[in-house]
């Protein structure tokens, strides 16, 4: 199975080490690892809100590609 992953961040998120965007992409990697999936990428948004999806360009690429690869 091949998966795409994506990590986002607040501004507020930014003090906490647990939710850097490199945590995250480790947890991901981890996770597709111990999956046996494949991981083509990790797309990532730095501080960006999740209340909208305007301006989270990486976002809007990760759908994108899950429409084309999958």
């Amino acid at each position: 199975m091949r998966a795409l992953g994506y990590a986002r961040t607040s501004h507020e998120d930014k003090k906490e080490k647990s939710l850097s965007i490199e945590a995250q992409a480790d947890d991901i990697r981890a996770f597709c690892k111990g999956k046996g999936w494949e991981l083509l990428d990790v797309l990532a948004d730095r501080g960006k809100s999740g209340a909208t999806t305007e301006g989270r360009d990486e976002f809007q690429k990760a759908i994108q590609w899950a429409g084309q690869l999958f």
